[in-house]
């Protein structure tokens, strides 16, 4: 198993967030909300949305660097790939095992409606 984080495993563009917008299926858990949508790759990708209005520049790169980490640990094991997109509001973060809980929640759920 791969543990990396290369371009193959980011949403790069805008129209790949707004078709995971449009056409993924939405968790919340308070301040995080999570957008999955199946990709029909072997893998999955993520985006992540972090407005300047969840906290400074120090509080923003940790958002980022937790998620991408709960992402890059998550077990891919027998399933197809799906496409996550994580938007935030202001709050005090939580652990890698709490937002990998939340990110593998949020597959399950669209593995349940496809």
């Amino acid at each position: 198993m791969a543990f990396g984080f290369n371009k193959s495993r980011r949403l790069l563009s805008s129209q790949q967030f707004e078709l995971v917008y449009k056409e993924g299926t939405s968790l919340y858990r308070g301040p995080v909300r999570v957008h999955v949508m199946a990709n029909g790759l072997e893998h999955d990708r993520l985006g992540l949305s972090i407005p300047k209005h969840s906290g400074n520049a120090v509080r923003r790169n940790r958002f980022k660097r937790l998620l991408r980490e709960a992402f890059r640990l998550m077990p891919e094991h027998d399933r197809n790939g799906y496409d996550l997109v994580v938007t935030i509001r202001a709050h005090k973060a939580y652990s890698r095992n709490e937002y990998q809980t939340l990110l593998d929640r949020a597959i399950q759920k669209a593995a349940c409606r496809t």
